[in-house]
């Protein structure tokens, strides 16, 4: 009897698919498996499986038309046709019919050459992002191969979803007239961004998108200008050129005084700000009035003025609509400014504005920290997300804005002066110099290419402290002379070659002259020096002699505009910029703010750190690169500077950066000086440049007869400042800088600058600078016995009327007229000091050294007893007269002394100190840099400064000397030497005190007796004491070599004393006298008796001094002896060491002589029968502030350089005029001075300069601004910069040497030099000379006591806020900030500024980089969410607490304040790879994680799960990410950030969207065994894929010069792994997983799988496509198309596919039941296609249908092994290609071999083809390729001839399927007899209505009792664990035909009463009809119909089995 039957239980699917389980135990109410359904139905109900609904297509971007925003149509904006926006790529086949393998094009193009790479949705508006080819071909579209343009749609629907109307918005497409074009942003088609969005009110709606290769972005949908935005808007940090703003003019205001400076940023319309931009440099403001010299002076800070500033921008970026302007307001030096903000000006036309600042009212609050600190330090980001107003941004990329050293190479070398070695400026071989072969046409930029470059011959060797090292310290430019050279003031062009010019190069910067092989392709740069001139003083010293009303100095002629950058290109051409730093003001000197603020230099022998800063393309600083340690000329180097186009009228011009050998490169002289001397006065002749270390700086010549008075030489030997006569002019050095900028870098910056190293008081070498002041002795201090010669102790301190000298020298006492001085007695003391006058100077002088302020005006008296006043004079060359100054000046020792008789006597006097003097330097009087005393400190004389001569101011041939009588005048001036007679007549004297005064001025100002004095002295000589201290490299000189001095060298050959007659004081004749009648121009110190030791020539005239104790003093001050405690014997005695120093001085005073040695001054009267005066009765004065100094070595005297040039002489001669005597009329008054002064530095040996010479002193190196901002020209690679911005003023200093305390007849001293300072001392404050204010200090008891000192400090400031740093190269490893947050200001709605452009520089957050980079963010829950690789979890954003007081009554908020306070982690076990796997929904947050193979989810109640495990579909989500690229970690090669394993749009990765109106997650795998061919030749191995190439050939010189034949791809379920499923790189393995949120169940897997999910009204929108139209060949180049064939490398469409769209070899790949071809898969890339659209076909896609006629290369695989080719056994409309040599045929009836196949269908017999006009040509016979021809019309060569087949738009449906497992009784066998499936088929009958409006559901249009239901399931399979599966053909032909793979097909099936029965039969070897027999039933029910169905139970009947 048969076992009863049984029926399963209908379980149902409530609980979705579970593949994980064995089938035994599949979980009840579950499915295993399920393709294309979904368990809620179309009406609501749940639970029952239903074939989804297929797409609608919405929209098509290609087609549509579109329509124009109304501000783009009236500016007048071209609107385009619809077709042209996507247009055929003419030339680039992307379609059927394409490039065969000859390379012939065929007729057919693609179209839609563009993805939509981003899009946001705004309720009823979808944005719209799309990039690739826009116009291609035309002007406004693409215009090449990868010129992928980016166009933006705004689409408006209507409340059902369509597509009311589609807006180009134009985006920057016409930013400036005439500009029409489609953007290019850079970016890629086949990156997707992220969007977000924010709508702030109706004009604001804002869009940001990120797409992390490109800088987060921005746009205003609203802005009504949206097209005319400039395409760098759209960045959230705009790319800008920026540039330096300049104040043009001072003009009416009230700024507060003190110092400005000014910057801006960009803004425009759309909110977008820029950065900030380069400062400016410093401009002062002061309350004094800035029309008048006089009356302009400093003020304090704070104080109102009367001044505004004009501000012009020029070169501004006119992409931008308005500037900012912001102004820096200081008020004390080194204190952060206030900022205030200026105004916002609009952009003009032309680039430029100007802005005038008036007034500062109110500071900007955090103003320092927003121009200051920068904000988005960050430029790419990979995700973005919104919370509380904040925009937060993750994974960030600092701003590449860095260029190293190994790209642009601009670290100088320094040669020696005859070339023989050069050195980098340091000694640390860590420091590399790199060089790269030169970059031409066929070369481009390699790092790999970059070699470090040779090394330097030797050490670096600066000039040291003694400058004893000048013959072979590096210093100079390589160019041996070889340039041109310009007609300047003092050479002829070209006469002299092998001129050594100071500065330095870099390696390769001229080619081979610089020692490298070839001109360096990392550019360089080429560093020179110049000076800039400024009027400093235009009046002369006549100007105010007792005139109480005259001025002292004045400038009031405004200073020289100037262009620091504005050159560019090879020929220097004035060309980059139009930026002039011009006068501010009428007044000259540093009192204009442009002098002060804008040539401020550099310190003349001192070092300089400089490199140079690049800006990025936003405009923002980056790095430093170090060009040197540059050390500055000294003042006597001879000057050289680059001589541009225009300077000198040249023809020829300056080629910057050239090779100096091809004599193109052209330097010049200064106007002003020879040599880098800190004045010139045009109105006084100085002596030749020459260095005896450099033998072209100057030409010796003849003075005699014979002399060429007018020649080159001669004015060389002596010259005038140029074009400046009655003005005094000093000079600010400047250092040019000429640099050679390689295109690679160009590319990457928008500018540059050069900078500078701080030079704090740490890093000097020079300390202190001013002008030396002789100390002289008062009186005798020692109190010993004096013989009868003169009175000693305190009584030799006055002139005694017993004894004065007499002419013989002898004791006898002289009566009177011989008398010259006499002692003071009672009946003078009113008139001078009141009646303690000797007390006083008894207490504060008498028997010390003091100051020399000494007046020696009255020199004598005539015999009438007038008083004889010195005619002061330079000297007289014809009479050999020694020069004189009565007043100013100072003293020399060792000159001859004239005595009574015929012999000379050479005695030194020592009325002066020789081992102290004391240094009128500003830095120390205005206590900007106090002096204290540094061990190891040198005094070096710098230059030798002259008084001014008022009769070079009025004598003409004093300044010209164009005849040979007029050359000494030029040089040295003076009256002869005539004797004094009884008459009185005397050239050298007069009566008239103040005729004969014209080295100073004077001006009485109290009673006609007293007053002030100001001598004023301009640079007269820079070499003198060098060429002294070096005498032996001239002593081996011939007369025809020597130099501008003393062309006779022998003269300067003795090197001992001698004398003519017996040695004076017992002193003895060195044996080595060479000429015994020689005289030498220095000696010794002799000791007490008079013994001289080694005597040399510098003994006394020396350049450096050692310094043993200096220090500060102040009026009046005494300093102790044991201060000058200098270590001399006591055989070598000083005065000022046994009694100390007072800083006091006499007026008028007279020298005592003693044993003919010692010398000192004392206090008496002129014996004359005169009115005493100042000038003739001693007074006391009081000096001032200064530095006393003391050197053991001595320091160095003057000498009187004119008379030594102009005589050629070195020595003391008869009738010169001598120095002392007290005796007849043949005698001169008391040592008259030298109108002379010595100018010197305290230098320090500083080893540690700026931290040192090594790597890291310069990589830590914090740098400040020098040079101007240079903004780049890209097309230009030579970029010329002229840099100031140091911090070194040079100003004419007046400085009061004395005050007058004791007023009768008493003068107060001050005197007026240039002088290189940290102070400027044009704007100091209160009275003083400048102002024309000179405060005698006559009474002691009241303020003022003598001129003020005061200095408003932030004077002085420099451009030091902003620092930058060196590039260090760590600093290259961190570019990206994978952990990183940033987050923006708070938006507030509807501002004008846009808060989300601006992340502060502090708004950062990182999370624990263990986990990997940060993938996403995410708002879910109005919390942020981020994904690391490993791990997920939540910031807390403005996270607050709420708690109640104790009381109850008051809440409490707890938190930090931070916007991000900490974040907290969810899983540090699960992350996702894959950004676009996370989605939100209202409920859960969803991620897939890939190291996992995890789908997760995490909900609002805070847990975390893994639906893959718990819900038993593991096994499922690991096989989606199993077989292709999704776990790789390669890199998208065109850009580094972006994951190839995470690129959508490239068909790789891991997207999901949530449709919310099935409350169903969709999850996309999309995948791929191979990306393309750059990905198969960069990783040629991999899962699944072959490990090596078949084949590899070489080409060279071919279209396939590289071709790599790779080995299949693989079906990775086949066993027959290596043979089997096609080219890898056409493998796909994609797949889409539906999860429904509602049911809690994975419900389906999806034959579609999107490019992309764009939500939208709640639905889902996709593109058609799905295959990218472009890919990579095997360089990595851009190839539009897919490649066709395994071995090809042209790259067109039409190649069939394999894996899940092409094979139809397994139901798990191909639910299309389809083969698709590339072409077909790759359009549509911008149709919209609705999602689950209800008036959709079911399970139709993208209006599919069965196309792919196959291109020509495909039809050698017809039969096909190698792609698997399928042949379907329908029709298809085929496609024949005519191939003839012929080129035409006509009437044949027979084309044979004529014709070409290239179609793979699979019809056969007679087919009719047409031509292309549509009319029959004739049939075609498949089988055996006979043709017949119809119609005798003509075919050409490559025409195609098409069919015309019945179904030509069959529709291509995909199978839907479900696997139910029945397994009812598991632990039992059973057979299985039939299985029930309880189902309704067919639409819902709506003809009929049960009055509710639903139809009629039980009515189906095809019926109830319909048995055709194989027009709906296809087929059914079926396997038990027992019996091999089969599957069952259900099908009927009512339905589309589509291959069948089923074994069989079975007729008995049955379906009645809406239950479908089929009997489960199988054939076999034993039995037509056996039944199934196991433990389970695994039955797979297929369907594929446009209608829906529905299946509500599947069941089977079984019986228990007992085999």
């Amino acid at each position: 009897m048969a076992e009863p039957k049984s029926k399963s239980n209908p379980t149902g699917f409530s609980k979705g698919l579970v593949s994980d389980t064995d089938p035994r135990y599949q979980v009840e109410a579950t499915y295993r498996d399920a393709m294309n359904i979904k368990l809620v139905n179309s009406d609501g109900a749940t639970f029952t499986v239903e074939n989804i609904n297929g797409n609608k297509k919405i929209v098509n971007l290609d087609t549509i038309n579109k329509y124009f925003l109304d501000s783009y149509i009236q500016g007048g904006g071209p609107s385009n046709v619809p077709d042209q926006y996507f247009q055929d790529l003419g030339g680039y086949p992307l379609d059927v019919g394409g490039a065969d393998s000859t390379g012939t094009n065929n007729s057919e193009y693609m179209r839609e050459a563009a993805n939509i790479v981003g899009h946001y949705s705004f309720k009823n508006q979808l944005f719209l992002i799309i990039c690739g080819y826009i116009g291609y071909g035309n002007t406004w579209g693409s215009q090449s191969t990868g010129d992928f343009r980016t166009a933006f749609f705004l689409l408006d629907f209507d409340n059902h979803g369509e597509v009311l109307k589609c807006t180009d918005l134009r985006i920057a497409y016409n930013p400036e007239p005439g500009t029409n074009r489609f953007p290019n942003l850079n970016m890629d088609p086949l990156i997707k961004c992220r969007v977000e969005g924010i709508i702030e009110n109706e004009g604001l709606t804002r869009v940001y998108w990120t797409d992390n290769k490109n800088p987060l972005r921005t746009l205003n949908l609203k802005d009504p200008d949206i097209h005319t935005m400039n395409p760098a808007e759209l960045d959230i940090t705009p790319k800008s050129n920026h540039n330096q703003g300049v104040a043009i003019s001072s003009t009416s205001g009230n700024l507060p005084s003190g110092v400005y400076q000014y910057c801006y940023k960009y803004v425009t319309d759309t909110g977008a700000e820029s950065g900030i931009s380069p400062f400016t440099n410093m401009y002062h403001v002061s309350n004094s009035v800035s029309s008048s010299y006089q009356m302009y002076s400093g003020s304090p800070s704070g104080e109102a003025s009367t001044d505004a500033f004009n501000i012009r921008f020029t070169n501004l970026d006119t992409r931008f609509d308005r500037i900012r302007v912001y102004a820096l307001y200081y008020r004390s030096l080194g204190v952060p400014p206030l900022v205030g903000e200026v105004t916002t000006t609009d952009i003009g036309i032309n680039g430029s504005c100007d802005v005038l600042h008036s007034s500062f009212t109110e500071a900007v609050e955090d103003g320092i920290a927003q121009i200051l600190i920068p904000s988005n330090t960050w430029d790419i980001c990979k995700d973005i997300a919104i919370k509380d107003n904040v925009l937060f941004a993750a994974n960030l990329r600092s701003k590449k804005n860095y260029i190293t050293e190994k790209e642009w190479n601009v670290k100088i070398r320094r040669w020696d002066v005859d070339l023989s070695s050069s050195a980098l400026t340091c000694n640390d071989s860590q420091v590399k110099d790199y060089f790269h072969p030169h970059i031409t046409g066929g070369v481009t930029y390699d790092l790999g290419d970059v070699t470090e470059a040779g090394s330097p011959n030797t050490a670096y060797n600066p000039i040291n402290t003694f400058g004893s090292n000048a013959n072979n310290a590096h210093r100079y430019l390589p160019t041996m002379g070889s340039a041109q050279w310009g007609n300047h003031n003092f050479s002829t062009a070209g006469t002299i070659t092998g001129r050594k010019i100071l500065g330095g190069v870099s390696y390769g910067y001229y080619g081979t002259t610089d020692g490298a092989t070839e001109t360096n392709g990392l550019g360089g740069v080429q560093v020179s020096f110049r000076m800039e001139g400024k009027v400093s003083d235009s009046v002369d010293n006549r100007g105010g002699l007792n005139n109480s009303s005259a001025v002292f100095f004045s400038a009031n002629s405004p200073n020289n505009t100037i262009q620091t950058d504005s050159r560019s290109g090879a020929a220097g051409g004035n060309d980059n910029v139009d930026t002039e730093y011009r006068a501010t003001m009428s007044l000259g000197s540093n009192k204009d703010a442009m002098a002060s603020g804008s040539k401020r230099g550099y310190q003349r022998g001192e070092t300089y750190r400089f490199g140079v800063l690049v800006y990025d393309k936003n405009g923002d600083p980056g790095n430093v690169l170090w060009i040197g340690d540059i050390q500055m000329p000294d003042h006597h180097d001879k000057a050289w500077q680059l001589d541009f186009v225009g300077e000198d009228n040249n023809a020829v011009p300056t080629q910057l950066g050239e090779d100096a050998a091809s004599s193109l490169t052209k330097w010049r002289e200064s106007s002003y000086a020879q040599d880098y001397r800190m004045s010139a006065n045009g109105s006084s002749a100085v002596p030749g440049s020459a260095v005896h270390y450099d033998n072209t700086s100057c030409t010796t010549v003849d003075v005699g007869a014979t002399f060429n008075q007018n020649s080159d030489n001669a004015k060389r030997n002596a010259y005038k400042a140029a074009d400046s006569a009655g003005e005094h002019i000093t000079l600010d050095l400047a250092v040019d800088f000429t640099f050679k900028i390689p295109a690679h870098v160009r590319e990457k910056i928008s500018g540059f600058r050069v900078v500078r190293a701080e030079r704090k008081e740490e890093d000097r070498t020079i300390i202190q600078s001013g002008l030396l002041n002789d100390i002289v002795n008062y009186g005798r201090g020692d109190g010993s016995t004096g013989g009868n010669f003169y009175a000693v102790g305190p009584e030799g301190g006055y002139v005694g009327s017993a004894y004065v000298a007499s002419e013989s020298g002898d004791s006898t006492a002289i009566s009177s007229p011989h008398n010259i001085a006499v002692g003071v007695d009672a009946s003078d003391h009113a008139g001078i000091a009141a009646d303690n006058v000797d007390e006083i100077y008894d207490q504060v002088l008498n028997g010390y050294s003091g100051i020399d302020a000494i007046s020696v005006s009255a020199i004598n008296k005539n015999t009438d007893s007038e008083a004889l006043y010195l005619n002061e004079s330079d000297g007289s060359a014809a009479a050999n007269f020694h020069a004189g100054s009565g007043e100013f000046g100072s003293r020399e020792i060792g000159r001859g002394v004239q005595a009574r008789g015929t012999g000379f006597t050479h005695i030194r006097s020592v009325d002066k100190s020789s081992v102290s003097t004391v240094m009128f330097s500003p830095d120390s009087a205005f206590g900007a840099r106090p002096h204290s005393h540094r061990g190891e400190s040198f005094l070096r004389i710098c230059s030798t400064m002259k008084l001014y001569d008022q009769r070079r101011y009025n004598n003409d041939y004093m300044q010209q000397h164009t005849s040979a009588a007029n050359y000494k005048k030029f040089i040295s001036y003076g009256y002869g030497d005539a004797a004094v007679n009884g008459s009185g007549s005397a050239s050298y004297a007069s009566t008239n005190k103040h005729a004969n005064l014209h080295f100073s001025t004077k001006k009485t100002t109290l009673n006609d007796e007293s007053g002030v004095m100001v001598g004023k002295r301009y640079v007269y000589d820079t070499y003198y004491h060098h060429y002294v201290s070096n005498y032996n490299y001239y002593n081996g000189l011939t007369n025809s070599t020597g130099n501008q001095y003393v062309n006779n060298h022998k003269q300067i050959s003795h090197n001992n004393l001698s004398w003519t007659g017996a040695a004076p004081g017992g002193v003895t004749t060195p044996d080595n006298v060479p000429n015994s009648n020689g005289y030498n121009f220095g000696c010794n110190i002799p000791n007490s008796e008079g013994i001289v030791s080694t005597i040399l020539p510098n003994s006394y005239v020396r350049y450096t001094s050692a310094l043993t104790n200096s220090k500060e003093i102040g009026p009046g001050e005494f300093v102790g002896k044991s201060f000058f405690d200098t270590g001399l014997t006591a055989q070598q005695p000083e005065q000022i060491s046994t009694h100390g120093f007072s800083n006091f001085s006499l007026g008028a005073a007279y020298q005592h002589g003693y044993q003919g040695w010692k010398n000192w001054w004392s206090y008496g009267k002129l014996n004359t029968t005169d009115e005493l005066s100042y000038e003739t009765i001693s007074t006391i004065q009081m000096g001032t502030r200064s530095v006393l100094m003391v050197s053991s070595s001595g320091y160095s005297n003057v000498k009187d350089l004119g008379y030594i040039i102009a005589n050629q002489d070195y020595y003391t001669q008869k009738n010169h005029r001598g120095t002392k005597s007290f005796g007849n009329t043949g005698g001169l008054h008391a040592h008259h001075k030298l109108p002379f002064y010595n100018y010197a530095n305290i230098y320090v040996s500083n080893n540690g300069q700026y931290g040192g010479r090594t790597l890291n002193a310069i990589e830590s190196t914090r740098w400040i601004i020098a040079g101007n901002y240079h903004p780049i020209n890209h097309n230009i690679g030579e970029h010329h910069s002229t840099v100031f911005g140091g911090d070194t003023f040079v100003n004419l200093y007046s400085h009061q040497i004395t005050t007058s305390p004791y007023p009768e007849k008493s003068y107060s001293k001050f005197i007026v030099f240039p002088v290189e300072s940290y102070v400027n001392t044009d704007m100091r404050s209160g009275n003083n000379l400048g102002n024309n204010n000179a405060v005698e200090g006559f009474d002691p008891t009241t303020p003022p006591f003598s001129n003020d000192w005061f200095y408003n400090h932030v004077y002085s400031q420099e451009n030091n806020l902003k620092s930058f740093l060196s590039l260090q190269q760590s600093d290259t490893d961190f570019e990206d900030l994978p952990n990183e947050i940033a987050y923006s200001k708070t938006k507030l709605s509807g501002e004008e500024a846009d808060a989300f452009r601006i992340f502060p520089i502090f708004n950062f957050y990182d999370v624990e980089a263990i986990y990997g980079p940060i993938n996403r963010l995410i708002n879910y829950n109005n919390e942020i969410h981020f994904f690391q690789d490993k791990a997920f979890g939540q910031l807390l954003v403005n996270p607050r607490t709420f708690l109640q007081d104790s009381s109850g009554a008051q809440n409490l908020f707890t938190g930090s304040g931070d916007t991000i306070e900490s974040h907290q982690y969810i899983s540090v076990k699960y992350g996702t790879r894959h950004q676009h796997s996370v989605i939100a929904s209202e409920r859960n947050l969803y991620f897939f994680d890939i190291n996992f193979s995890k789908f997760l989810k995490y909900g609002v109640d805070k847990k975390l799960i893994s639906i893959s495990d718990d819900l038993g579909t593991r096994d499922l989500f690991e096989k989606a990410a199993k077989y292709g690229r999704l776990k790789i970690q390669d890199r998208y090669h065109k850009a580094d950030r972006i994951n190839l394993n995470d690129m959508p749009l490239n068909f790789v990765g891991v997207h999901a969207a949530f449709d919310y109106f099935e409350n169903t997650l969709y999850m996309t795998f999309a995948d791929r065994l191979r990306i393309d061919y750059y990905d198969s030749v960069k990783y040629p191995n991999g899962r699944f894929v072959a490990e090596t190439p078949l084949t590899v050939t070489y080409n060279e010189g071919t279209a396939d010069e590289y071709q790599i034949i790779f080995a299949l791809g693989t079906d990775p379920e086949s066993p027959l792994r290596e043979n089997y499923g096609g080219h890898a790189a056409k493998s796909i393995f994609s797949t889409t997983i539906a999860f429904n949120e509602d049911l809690e169940a994975v419900v389906s897997k999806y034959s579609v799988y999107p490019q992309q999910w764009i939500e939208h009204q709640g639905k889902l929108l996709t593109p058609k496509s799905r295959l990218p139209w472009m890919q990579y060949n095997a360089y990595g180049d851009l190839q539009n198309g897919f490649y066709h064939t395994y071995n090809s490398l042209y790259s067109v469409f039409g190649s069939s596919m394999s894996g899940v769209y092409g094979s139809a070899l397994d139901f798990k790949y191909n639910p299309t039941g389809y083969r698709y071809y590339s072409h077909e898969l790759s359009r549509g890339s911008l149709e919209l296609w609705e999602w689950n659209h209800e008036d959709a076909e079911k399970t139709t896609f993208f209006d599919d249908v069965f196309l792919h006629p196959a291109n020509a290369n495909n039809a050698q695989h017809v039969t096909g092994s190698l792609d698997n080719t399928i042949d379907l056994p329908i029709e298809y409309p085929l496609v024949l290609k005519v191939i003839t040599s012929e080129g035409t045929l006509e009437g044949v009836t027979v084309l044979g071999n004529a014709l070409q196949l290239i179609d793979l269908g699979g019809a056969s017999g007679d087919v009719s083809f047409y031509n292309a006009n549509g009319v029959e040509y004739g049939t075609y016979n498949i089988d055996n390729g006979a043709v017949v021809i119809s119609n005798n019309s003509t075919v050409n060569n490559g025409d195609l001839l098409k069919s015309i087949p019945a179904l030509r738009e069959a529709k291509i449906i995909h199978q839907s399927y479900i696997e139910k497992v029945i397994n009812d009784m598991p632990q039992e066998n059973k057979k299985f007899d039939n299985l029930s499936v309880v189902a309704s088929v067919g639409e819902v009958n709506t003809s009929y209505d049960n009055n509710y409006g639903e139809g009629n559901k039980l009515l189906t249009k095809r019926g109830l009792q319909s048995t055709d239901i194989g027009a709906y399931f296809e087929k059914l399979e079926f396997i038990t664990d027992f019996a091999e599966g089969r599957s069952l053909d259900i099908s009927t032909n009512d339905r589309p035909i589509y291959p069948s793979d089923t074994d069989f097909s079975n007729i008995l099936h049955k379906y009645r009463e809406g239950i479908l029965r089929i009997p489960l039969r199988y054939k076999s070897a034993d039995s037509l009809n056996p039944r199934l027999s196991g433990t389970y039933l695994r039955a797979k029910l297929s369907a594929r119909t446009t209608e829906k169905f529905n299946i509500f139970a599947i069941m089977a009947k079984y019986r228990k089995s007992y085999n």
